[in-house]
């Protein structure tokens, strides 16, 4: 399968105009879904990847953290799927 050439469509409906917003309130966002019991963990990592971008990171530390983050949440799923199958087998 030859990806490399593909154009890629983001998955949410794109908006026409689109604002800025600051480092500061990124991050007070990201501590804030740390804090709501009902934030998924995936969402915090991506809370987490905006924060560095919005924050103006160097681009190799950006693109570093973002593969450790893609890596998680591969291990994130697994350890989900273990999870539904061993409580499947318990019940």
């Amino acid at each position: 399968m030859d990806c490399e050439n593909q154009p890629v469509e983001a998955p949410y409906p794109r908006h026409q105009k689109t604002i800025l917003t600051p480092a500061e309130i990124v991050l007070v966002e990201y501590l804030l879904s740390q804090r709501n019991e009902e934030t998924t963990y995936p969402e915090q990592l991506l809370r987490y990847l905006i924060y560095l971008i919005a924050n103006e990171e160097q681009p190799a530390d950006i693109r570093k953290t973002a593969n450790e983050i893609r890596v998680e949440l591969n291990d994130w799923h697994i350890r989900q799927l273990r999870k539904a199958l061993w409580q499947s087998f318990t019940q």
